[in-house]
């Protein structure tokens, strides 16, 4: 059985601790795309408003993170909502033919 050094070990404590991490602007930079072609805000977009057209485009950028790895209280965090929320948007992406083809259009 190899030893592993100290420092052998910090690095890949490092590198697993990156992985995991996500860094802002690329969420940031999907809120930004989603926002457009939704033509509303950033703003809009992280309030507490239920309005369809936010809630929409909130599930698009759920699951444009979400296939790019990020977790739920990661998505959540960047959109000002919890984990459950969250959930649910996945699920009403699921439900939701149009919706799902034009996130999958947008994840691509």
């Amino acid at each position: 059985m190899d030893s592993i050094t100290l420092t052998e070990h910090e690095r890949a404590v490092a590198e697993a601790i990156a992985l995991r991490t996500r860094p802002v602007s690329h969420g940031e930079a999907v809120l930004a795309q989603v926002a457009a072609i939704f033509d509303i805000t950033i703003e809009e977009i992280k309030g507490p408003s239920r309005y369809m057209r936010y809630v929409d485009a909130r599930a698009v950028i759920t699951y444009i993170l979400r296939e790019r790895g990020w977790l739920q209280h990661e998505v959540g965090g960047l959109l000002n909502r919890d984990h459950s929320t969250i959930n649910n948007l996945e699920k009403r992406l699921a439900n939701d033919f149009e919706l799902r083809r034009l996130a999958r259009e947008l994840a691509s």
